[in-house]
């Protein structure tokens, strides 16, 4: 049976070799590693000066309430809204019985709707100055011919992450978005639109309330 020495007390201690102290032997034909790539450097984003990584909360709320005032609002019942297209700043303007699309407020135009709200959830939105609703056509255009606000004269709104709203007037079962029309045109009409990427992002201003309702 094997049995450990036991150390007298005179012998020395033996000094082992630390596996640590001794590298391990160079490796032959060992391929060359590619210098690592430093890491790109973070930028944080930036909107006309103003970095998102800012831990100021009054300079972020106070930037937030600008930046999103060009925007408008969400319309609610009695309220008085400009409708304006976000990318081209044209307004929806009932000119001579057409709807169309106005650069500015045209004084011979009526660019100042009303919003209303039925009892089903849906709004609509009635000319200040003729009292009638805007309302989508059989030929996928819009007018404002009606007097009482029905289905062709119901919308929702769908927000954009991009800004503004999506208007979506309803069709039979579904919702049908408004776009733009030909935009070559001086005064292009209000249409319903062709595909999912073609609507109108539109900002509501509001400039007053309807003392009527």
């Amino acid at each position: 049976m094997y049995r450990a020495r036991r150390r007298s007390n005179n012998e020395p201690l033996q000094k082992l070799p630390c596996f640590w102290s001794h590298p391990p032997p160079a490796l032959e034909n060992q391929p060359e590693q590619e210098p690592r790539q430093q890491p790109r450097p973070f930028i944080p984003r930036t909107i006309e000066g103003l970095s998102t990584q800012s831990t100021d909360r009054s300079t972020t709320q106070k930037y937030r309430s600008n930046y999103f005032k060009d925007l408008g609002e969400v319309p609610e019942s009695g309220g008085v809204y400009m409708i304006r297209e976000i990318d081209t700043k044209r307004t929806i303007t009932l000119r001579q019985g057409q709807v169309t699309m106005t650069r500015g407020t045209s004084p011979q135009g009526g660019w100042q709707w009303i919003c209303e709200e039925r009892q089903n959830g849906y709004i609509g939105f009635r000319d200040i100055v003729s009292g009638k609703y805007l309302g989508r056509g059989s030929g996928g255009e819009f007018h404002a011919e009606a007097k009482e606000m029905g289905d062709k004269e119901s919308f929702v709104l769908r927000p954009r992450n991009a800004g503004g709203h999506n208007l979506m007037v309803k069709r039979w079962r579904g919702l049908k978005a408004v776009a733009m029309g030909d935009c070559e045109n001086a005064e292009p009409k209000l249409v319903e639109a062709s595909s999912r990427t073609s609507p109108a992002r539109l900002e509501f201003i509001r400039v007053g309330r309807d003392t009527v309702l």
